[in-house]
């Protein structure tokens, strides 16, 4: 029986805490994911740090995510890949009406604001562009 594995398709990266890279980069890759934390992973705080190309239809994707009662969403930004334009995460967050999204100009930062406020059972999540999880997965 071989066994296949997709880089970046929820692409465990650390065990402590659980860190994972997902590169749901549309609606339809965000209801799945979305899908799979409500049903596997509902009782974890879910740290969500998401970057996206700034021509992406990332307001949805930002709500769907934080309408998860258990995640803690970041929007953080990400080197710009050749002349496609990162979205500003502070107008991103302002998108999200009804939920708290907490800003970062870069995910390194933001990753290790999270890491360190991140309990022994939480996971931390790099989700959106493949561009984004690409330089995440390169870095970590």
């Amino acid at each position: 029986m071989a066994i296949v594995t997709w880089p970046v398709r929820f692409e465990r990266v650390s065990n402590t805490p659980l860190t994972v890279l997902d590169g749901a980069h549309n609606q339809h890759g965000v209801d799945a994911l979305a899908a799979t934390l409500a049903r596997r992973f509902k009782r974890r705080t879910v740290h969500i740090l998401f970057g996206a190309l700034a021509d992406k239809a990332y307001p949805e994707m930002l709500h769907t995510l934080a309408d998860l009662p258990n995640v803690d969403l970041h929007v953080v930004s990400f080197q710009n890949p050749g002349s496609r334009t990162v979205l500003d995460p502070s107008e991103a967050a302002a998108q999200v009406t009804g939920h708290t999204v907490t800003v970062h100009q870069d995910w390194q930062t933001a990753y290790q604001t999270v890491k360190a406020l991140a309990k022994q059972n939480d996971m931390i999540l790099f989700t959106g562009s493949l561009y984004f999880v690409s330089e995440v997965r390169a870095n970590l």
